[in-house]
């Protein structure tokens, strides 16, 4: 599928939680997982479908230096007759620097190591993220 056929116009962040660890001990070394989810809404009417991507660094780990939540919904135009249904890999792959990036500025600003997330393979977030909506819900 070619990304000349969706186009990202517009995208927003949601929602941005951040939580520091005051007991954090900086010699302990701690893997950074991050968990990915995400949802599609679909307008027919305009041709535009709406992708939810959310992150959250250190989830299921014990005593972190912190934990962090994002979610950026991005906003596509869908050209006319595309198969909908093979969509959110070429989504994901317009939205998911954005994560990247926002990841970054908010660590850094929170006076924490930085993280830069590793590059993303889409394929993985497509089979082991739990969608955040139903993919066939109308807007």
């Amino acid at each position: 599928m070619e990304n000349s056929k969706i186009k990202l116009t517009n995208y927003q962040v949601d929602e941005i939680k951040f939580n520091i660890n005051q007991n954090w001990e900086t010699n302990k070394t701690v893997k950074l997982a991050p968990q990915f989810s995400w949802g599609r809404a679909i307008n027919d009417e305009n041709s535009h479908e709406l992708l939810a991507l959310e992150c959250e660094l250190f989830k299921d780990v014990e005593d972190p230096p912190f934990w962090c939540f994002v979610k950026i919904t991005g906003e596509f135009e869908i050209s006319e007759g595309i198969d909908r249904d093979s969509l959110q890999h070429p989504m994901l792959s317009l939205l998911i620097p954005y994560m990247r990036a926002l990841i970054s500025q908010v660590t850094a600003v929170a006076q924490v190591k930085p993280v830069t997330l590793p590059i993303i393979d889409i394929d993985v977030i497509l089979a082991s993220a739990i969608p955040v909506n139903k993919e066939s819900e109308q807007l």
